[in-house]
């Protein structure tokens, strides 16, 4: 049948409008949890001599099962709120600690943490490149490697490898011969979870190589298995391998059900566009997805037909056959993973809607007749990385997700309603639980560590709703829910988070997470009610309740750039203090250590900037200069600024000593014979003042002598007087002028007008030199 997009789309936005109505009547009584959690069960961390990954993980009967790849030896080791919980000593793996060969590993840990089963894939390959960046050598394929099957009994594999790979059962595979050696060679395979050796003789299990029938290559998209214990598997194969353009030729995707006796083909069909994440539920039915590029349609079979939208994530169901029932575009994202409920009545699709925007999460209609309808959809997917995994519980109530966050994110639900998480380290991760029917936020918990967390993978058990996550660790403490220790394969520097994840000691290691369906009220609170925020007198006396995380009195903030605060109980129950600055600044609303520099964009990266640096003492609120901080290494003998730089050398220092000295003679003579000359002068200037006072005295008598006089004789002065004023009045200008000229001739010459005189010319000596 053709499908109908139009009135599709119609349906799937009416219902749509009807959920997020009825989502937002209820907004009074629903929102995002602040006080009820699921509780964590155990974090398990690899710590044995060597450097490992959980790429994937798989749940099933109460118990977690990892993959991922290891180098050198390999144990988990559980721990919980009441202590450490050892591994089954036959369980741990031992391998090369000094060697950069990678293995595969597949491990069981129980409900109570401990590692009880373990199957070694031994690999010779040598890893080049960054582990889960571009081509890979050996790998347990990232999130979709492990997949629980609906028998109970096997866990379904995905994965490749380079050179040789060794299975339990001591099977050797070769990837000599391969015509495509761009790739790895891709397997598959059935694991017997009840066996030593999962595949081979006296197990139920077995092993099988994709690209045996497809000389070009496979690529792997896909592995589910049935309740018979059958496996389906969608891939793509390659028919040739064209050496000179290094391309493969032929290539055609599929879908195929492996025998649960031997893996052999019980039916192999061909689809129009290459399919992943198919997902079996109980009747055998199946379901899988792909992202829509072009505007044509796709047939799949004889009967059923889709018209491709770009930008849309398409959905198909298959029968136990590989018949295809209905196909459709559905929500307006990308298609990156889906899951379903038991019996197929819940299924979610996570993707993006583009760069730069959170990815979403959206539950997509199964039933007859509306089909491929988007029920609702949220914006859940924040981080650099958007969402990376989505699970549904067995009975399709609730939906699951998690990603990867740095710094602060909000995370907002299908009804508008938002929550806040905040990274303790460079990356952390957070799970979500959404509301199956309404897309309406239970709860969301962030976890992880002082450093870097990278995770991949996420599992739940179908049966119990446990769920688990999986991926690496770096941090030197770790935090999840209440259970929390510091990591003892950490090998930076304390408090630095600067761990060398290449040492074969391991700072780099695999880590698990379980998270219970049962959920709890934080310790430190007296009472929480659902939908109420949470007041200071619900906070028990000695505690702070912060961030979703209880804290006992004077603790310090475990948050990067937040480390200057601590609860202050006393004060308030619900945030953290003011900053203390005693020893550490406080800048741009960040904690900095004493003695850390301020960070400078170098290219892609950032590095240490020379001279700014947190000085408490000096600074508590900006950078303070680092003494000496561009200073060369090995740097020359000289005289430098207080910042390092070099203004000139010894030498010439010292040249410039002897030249100031020779100066300072030459002055000093100068100032000797202008003392004198001006003591000359001075000497003729008290006589003339002498004189001039004795003719003021003349002149003053006459004057009393001619008091009388009021004719026309007082106009006429004495001759002699007035000649003898005239005589003393042209010296004196003559005395000026000469002085004037002697000041004018020594300021063009630059010379000092005033020269204070030495107590001797024998204490005149050159300024000292030094050496910085």
């Amino acid at each position: 049948m053709i499908d109908e997009t139009i009135s599709s789309q119609s349906r799937s936005l009416l219902s749509s409008s009807i959920i997020m109505s009825l989502s937002i009547l209820a907004a009074g009584t629903l929102a995002w949890q602040d006080c009820v959690f699921p509780d964590v069960g155990y974090f398990a961390l690899d710590e044995s001599v060597g450097i490992s990954f959980a790429y994937s993980v798989a749940a099933m009967n109460g118990n977690l099962y990892a993959g991922g790849y290891t180098k050198g030896n390999f144990a988990f080791v559980g721990v919980t709120d009441s202590g450490d919980v050892n591994p089954v000593p036959s369980a741990t793996l031992w391998g090369g600690t000094t060697s950069d060969e990678q293995s595969l590993y597949v491990a069981e840990v129980n409900a109570k943490g401990s590692m009880t089963k373990s199957w070694l894939l031994k690999g010779w390959a040598i890893q080049e490149g960054a582990i889960g960046h571009g081509p890979q050598t050996n790998s347990i394929d990232p999130n979709s490697g492990l997949q629980p099957m609906l028998d109970g009994l096997h866990i379904a594999v995905k994965g490749g490898f380079r050179q040789l790979l060794q299975l339990p059962d001591g099977t050797l595979w070769s990837s000599e011969g391969s015509l495509n050696t761009n790739d790895q060679t891709p397997f598959v395979i059935k694991l017997d979870i009840n066996s030593v050796n999962g595949t081979g003789p006296g197990t139920t299990g077995w092993a099988k190589l994709m690209d045996k029938d497809h000389p070009g290559g496979v690529t792997v998209h896909s592995v589910d298995g049935d309740i018979n214990g059958d496996m389906i598997v969608s891939y793509t194969g390659c028919a040739s391998f064209d050496s000179d353009s290094q391309s493969k030729q032929g290539c055609t995707p599929r879908i195929s059900k492996l025998s649960s006796m031997d893996g052999s083909e019980i039916w192999s069909h061909t689809v129009p566009h290459a399919v992943s994440s198919c997902r079996v539920a109980e009747d055998g039915s199946f379901y899988c997805g792909w992202t829509m590029t072009n505007s044509d349609s796709l047939q799949f079979g004889t009967n059923v037909i889709v018209q491709s939208i770009p930008g849309r994530a398409g959905i198909v169901k298959f029968d136990s056959g590989g018949n295809p029932v209905w196909a459709r575009a559905t929500v307006s994202s990308t298609f990156s993973e889906l899951d379903i409920s038991k019996d197929g009545s819940t299924l979610v699709v996570i993707g993006s809607v583009g760069y730069g925007s959170p990815s979403l999460v959206a539950r997509i209609d199964t039933s007859s007749g509306n089909e491929g309808a988007v029920l609702w959809f949220d914006h859940t997917g924040v981080g650099p990385f958007g969402l990376r995994g989505a699970k549904v519980t067995g009975d399709g109530s609730e939906v699951l997700v998690f990603g990867q966050i740095t710094g602060i994110e909000t995370l907002t639900d299908a009804t508008g309603l938002s929550t806040v998480l905040r990274t303790r380290g460079s990356f952390d991760v957070f799970v979500a639980a959404l509301d199956a029917a309404s897309g309406t936020g239970k709860y969301a918990m962030d976890g992880g560590g002082s450093g870097m967390e990278y995770f991949m993978a996420m599992a739940i058990d179908k049966d119990t709703h446990d769920y688990y996550i999986g991926g690496n660790t770096r941090s030197e403490y770790i935090t999840w829910g209440d259970v929390s220790r510091k990591n003892v394969m950490y090998n930076g520097q304390p408090g630095l988070n600067n761990a060398d994840s290449t040492s074969p000691v391991g700072s780099s290691k695999a880590i698990v997470i379980q998270m219970r369906s049962t959920t709890s009220h934080p310790t430190c609170l007296k009472s929480c009610v659902s939908g109420i925020p949470i007041r200071p007198a619900d906070v028990k006396d000695g505690f702070c309740y912060i961030d979703r995380h209880c804290y006992a009195n004077q603790v310090h903030a475990p948050y990067t750039g937040l480390e200057c605060r601590k609860c202050e109980s006393n004060n308030n129950k619900l945030a953290w203090s003011e900053p203390d600055t005693s020893d550490m600044c406080y800048i741009d609303g960040q904690c900095v250590r004493s003695g850390k520099h301020k960070q400078v964009q170098d290219g892609p990266t950032t590095v240490d900037s020379a001279c700014d640096v947190c000085s408490p003492a000096q600074a508590a609120h900006a950078y303070s200069l680092s003494a000496g901080c561009e200073l060369p290494s090995p740097f020359q003998a000289g005289c430098y600024s207080d910042r390092g730089e070099h203004l000139f050398s010894i030498a010439a220092v010292v040249k410039h000593n002897e030249t100031n000295l020779e100066k300072i003679s030459s002055l000093y003579e100068e100032k000797q014979v202008l003392t004198a000359h001006f003591s000359e002068l001075h000497s003729k200037y008290l006589t003339i003042q002498t004189a001039n006072a004795v003719l003021q005295s003349q002149l003053n008598n006459t004057k009393a002598g001619h008091t009388s006089c009021q004719d026309e004789s007082q106009n006429h002065m004495n001759e002699t007087i007035a000649v003898s004023i005239i005589t003393v009045v042209s010296i004196m200008l003559a005395l000026i002028l000469f002085i004037l000229s002697i000041l004018i001739l020594r300021e063009r010459q630059g010379r000092p007008l005033f020269l204070q005189m030495p107590a001797s010319p024998s204490t005149n000596k050159p300024f000292p030199t030094s050496h910085a």
